[in-house]
C-alpha cells in the first residue's frame, strides 16, 4: 500500500471510530486545516533570487563526516564512546554512523521510503576504540547509532538523546560476534551451482532495512558471492532477531526466505534453488550526460508479491537489476544528490534503458534583524508553499529543521537537496516572532537560490477576560491555536500534528484585572482558547494578525455553565470503571460555543462527573465498559455506546445536572 493511501486509510478508520465511540453528531474537522495554517501571505520585505555560484561567506549546515582527532570544540554537540569486543579489548576501524531517529514519526517513516536517508555523521574508531560523532547544528534530538565491523554482527543502538549544545557519552559499546550463515545455491531441479550468485541478508523489519541500506557498504545489504561450487558463507550475520535471506544471479530469478529467526551461537544453513529469470539493464544520467554514481535502482513487479529487487549504479551510471521474473516492472531511481525518477511498465529483459535525472538544488539563507544586522543563531526550516490554497505551508519530510550557529566569517546557512517545487523558509529565534520568507521556486533547471529574510518583532496581543456580569476573571489560561482548531477531536489532532503551522504557539494567564498579553505573535490567523476551572472553556475566533505592532481585542466573556454528573449502570446494577463520552447533540442555544467533546470515567461506586463545565445546550451521553485486555472487543464497545445513548439538557443558570446512563451487555 502506498504511504499516502495508508495514511488516508488510518485517518478514515480513526474518524469512523471516533464518530461511533464519541457520538459525534455529524460534525467534521474545520476546513482549511490541511496546510496547517492561515491564509495570510508572507511579508514582502524578503527576497529570493537565483544563485549563480556559491556566495562568499556561506555557511553550510549539513550532514558532515567527523575526524575523530578533531577537537570537540569544533562541533556544537554529538555522541562519543569507545568500542570493545566481547573480551573487553578495544576495536579499531569500526565504522560508526549517527542517524536521526524516526521511531515515533509515522509520517516521515512512510515518506522517507522514497528518498535517501544518509547518516548525520560518520567516523571509524581510532586505535583505542574511541569515536566522536559531532554535529555543528544545535538542537535537542533523538538519534541512533549503527556500527559495522569485520567479524562482528552489525549493531544498532537506539534511544540516544542529545540535548542542545551537549555531548552524550555512551561509555563502552560492546560488539557482538556474528552468527555463521552458510549454504549452497544451485539451478532449480539440478545439482549444478549457479555461477556468480549473490546471497544477501536484510532485516526482517522493513523500515530498519531501509535505513540500513543508506549506510556506505550496506547498499546491497550484508552480502557475499558463492564460490565455484555454489557454496557461500557469511560469518557476521546477526546474532539474534528476524532476518530475510535472498539469493540472486544473472539469468535467474530471485528466491527469498523471509522471517528467519536467528539465535546467538547457532550457525544456520540455508540452500537455494534458483529458477530461470531475467534482468533490466541501463544507465542513469544527469542532465549533462554524465553517469550518476551510487543511485539506488528498485524494480517493483507489477504482478506478484510486490517486493522490489534493487541494485546501485556504478561510476558510469550503469546498472543491472537481476533476478526478475517475466513480468513488467516499475523502475524507481533514488539518487543521493539528484531528484527521484521512475519508469512504468518496463519489461523484464529490457536492455539499454536510459533514465535522466535532475540535480537537486540548494537555498543559501541570509537572515537579518530589523536593523539590518546579520542574525547568527536561529532555527531554520524549509516548507512547501501552496499558493493555490491561500498560501498554506506543508512539511518537507526529508529535510529536518536545522539549528544554525554561524561563525564570524559566515553569513548564510545552506539548505541542500531541494527537489522541484515551491518553497518558503521559516526562521525562529529568541527575541523575534516566527518569520516566513517570501516564496521561491526550484524549477526543472534546479538552479540554486539565495533567500533573504528580515526577522519580524511580531505583534503584542492584549485583551481582558470577564464573566457574564462583566467582572474580570483572574487566573484564566489563554492559549493560541490556529483559527478553526478543534482539539477535542482526535482526528483533527492527528491531522494537525502532521502539518506545520505559521502561527506562534504560546499561552498566558490573566492577571487580577483579567488582562493578558501575548507577545511576538507571527503573522497568521488565530483563535484563542480560554480555560478556567470555574467556567466553561471559551474561544475567541477569527483573530487576524496581519502586521507587526500592537493589537487589542474586545473583552472576552467566559460563561459559568454546569457540571454533569450521574451514575453508570450495567445490567441493572451500578458499576464503576465505565467510560462516558459527552458530545454536543445540537447547536448551542443562546451562547455560541464550539462543539463539545469530552469524556469521564465512573469511580468505584459508579459515579461520574464531567471534567469541565458545559455551556447551556443539549448533549448526548454514551457509555461503554472499559476493557484494557489485548483481546478487547472494539465492536462490543461500539454497540454499547450506540445503545446507551441518552440526551441531557443544560439550562442557563444551572450549576449541576444529574443524569444516569445504563448499559445492557446481552446485546
Amino acid at each position: 500500500m502506498k504511504p499516502a493511501l495508508l495514511l488516508l486509510v488510518l485517518l478514515a478508520t480513526a474518524a469512523v471510530a471516533w464518530a461511533l465511540l464519541a457520538g459525534n453528531p455529524g460534525a467534521s474537522p474545520s476546513q482549511g486545516i490541511a496546510g496547517g495554517g492561515p491564509t495570510t501571505t508572507p511579508s514582502p520585505a524578503v527576497a529570493a533570487v537565483p544563485l549563480e555560484s556559491a556566495p562568499a561567506g556561506s555557511g553550510t549546515v549539513e550532514r558532515i563526516a567527523v575526524d575523530p582527532a578533531a577537537p570537540i570544540q569544533e562541533f556544537g554537540q554529538g555522541v562519543r564512546g569507545v568500542v570493545v569486543d566481547d573480551r573487553g579489548q578495544p576495536v579499531a576501524g569500526v565504522q560508526t554512523f549517527l542517524l536521526e531517529s524516526l521511531r515515533h514519526d509515522l509520517e516521515r517513516m512512510l515518506a522517507l521510503r522514497d528518498v535517501p536517508f544518509p547518516p548525520l555523521a560518520q567516523v571509524t574508531t581510532a586505535s583505542d576504540g574511541t569515536f566522536t560523532l559531532g554535529l555543528r547544528q544545535l538542537g535537542e534530538g533523538a538519534f541512533e547509532l549503527r556500527l559495522l565491523a569485520t567479524g562482528f554482527a552489525d549493531q544498532r543502538i537506539r534511544g540516544i538523546h542529545v540535548a542542545a549544545g551537549q555531548w552524550n557519552d555512551l561509555g563502552t559499546v560492546t560488539l557482538q560476534r556474528g552468527t555463521v550463515l552458510r549454504g549452497r545455491v544451485t539451478m532449480e531441479g539440478t545439482d549444478l551451482p549457479v555461477p556468480g550468485a549473490e546471497v544477501s541478508i536484510d532485516s526482517g523489519f522493513a523500515f530498519d532495512d531501509l535505513m540500513h541500506r543508506t549506510l556506505p557498504g550496506r547498499e546491497k545489504g550484508l552480502w557475499t558471492t558463492v564460490d565455484a561450487a555454489g557454496n557461500y558463507r557469511i560469518d557476521n550475520a546477526p546474532a539474534q532477531g528476524l532476518i530475510v535471506v535472498s539469493a540472486v544471479a544473472a539469468g535467474f530469478a530471485r528466491v527469498t526466505r523471509p522471517q528467519i529467526e536467528m539465535r546467538a551461537g547457532q550457525p544456520l544453513e540455508i540452500d537455494f534453488q534458483l529458477p530461470r529469470g531475467s534482468s533490466i539493464q541501463g544507465r542513469v544520467l544527469g542532465r549533462d550526460g554524465r553517469g550518476v554514481e551510487d543511485a539506488r535502482i528498485e524494480a517493483w513487479p507489477l504482478v506478484g508479491d510486490g517486493s522490489p529487487l534493487h541494485t546501485t549504479t556504478g561510476v558510469d551510471g550503469a546498472f543491472e537489476v537481476m533476478g526478475l521474473r517475466a513480468v513488467d516492472h516499475r523502475l524507481r531511481v533514488l539518487p543521493r544528490e539528484h531528484q527521484p525518477a521512475e519508469l512504468v511498465a518496463v519489461a523484464a529483459g529490457t536492455r539499454g534503458v536510459e533514465i535522466t535525472v535532475e540535480r537537486r538544488a540548494s537555498a543559501a539563507v541570509l537572515v537579518r534583524t530589523p536593523d539590518g544586522s546579520i542574525l547568527r543563531q536561529y532555527t531554520l526550516g524549509v516548507r512547501h508553499w501552496f499558493a493555490e490554497n491561500g498560501g498554506q505551508i506543508g512539511t518537507v519530510v526529508d529535510i529536518p529543521d536545522l539549528s544554525v550557529r554561524l561563525r564570524a566569517d559566515e553569513e548564510r546557512a545552506v539548505i541542500a537537496n531541494l527537489d522541484r517545487g515551491d518553497y518558503v523558509v521559516q526562521v525562529m529565534a529568541d527575541g523575534f516572532a516566527k518569520t516566513l520568507s517570501g516564496n521561491f521556486s526550484i524549477g526543472e533547471d534546479a538552479r540554486d537560490v539565495v533567500v533573504e529574510v528580515t526577522m519580524s518583532m511580531g505583534t503584542l496581543l492584549r485583551a481582558v477576560v470577564v464573566d457574564e456580569q462583566g467582572k474580570p476573571v483572574a487566573g484564566a489560561t489563554v492559549t493560541t491555536q490556529v483559527d478553526g482548531a478543534d482539539e477535542d477531536n482526535p482526528v483533527w489532532r492527528m491531522i494537525a500534528s502532521m502539518t506545520p503551522d505559521k502561527f506562534t504557539r504560546t499561552s498566558a494567564r490573566t492577571d487580577v484585572h483579567g488582562v493578558f498579553a501575548l507577545p511576538q505573535l507571527a503573522i497568521a490567523d488565530y483563535q484563542l482558547q480560554i480555560e478556567h476551572p470555574q467556567f466553561c472553556r471559551g474561544f475567541h475566533k477569527g483573530v487576524r494578525i496581519s502586521a507587526p505592532g500592537e493589537q487589542t481585542l474586545p473583552p472576552i466573556v467566559l460563561h459559568r455553565g454546569a457540571l454533569v454528573r450521574g451514575h453508570t449502570w450495567v445490567d441493572g446494577k451500578t458499576q464503576g470503571h465505565v467510560r462516558v463520552a459527552i458530545t454536543t447533540a445540537a447547536a448551542p442555544g443562546a451562547i455560541a460555543q464550539d462543539l463539545v467533546r469530552t469524556e469521564a470515567t465512573s469511580d468505584n461506586d459508579g459515579l461520574f462527573v464531567t471534567a469541565r463545565r458545559l455551556p447551556p445546550g443539549t448533549y448526548e451521553l454514551r457509555a461503554s465498559t472499559i476493557d484494557a485486555s489485548p483481546n478487547a472487543d472494539i465492536f462490543r464497545q461500539l454497540r454499547q455506546q450506540q445503545l446507551s445513548a441518552v440526551l441531557v439538557t443544560v439550562a442557563a443558570g444551572q450549576e449541576q445536572v444529574e443524569q444516569d446512563i445504563r448499559i445492557t451487555t446481552d446485546h
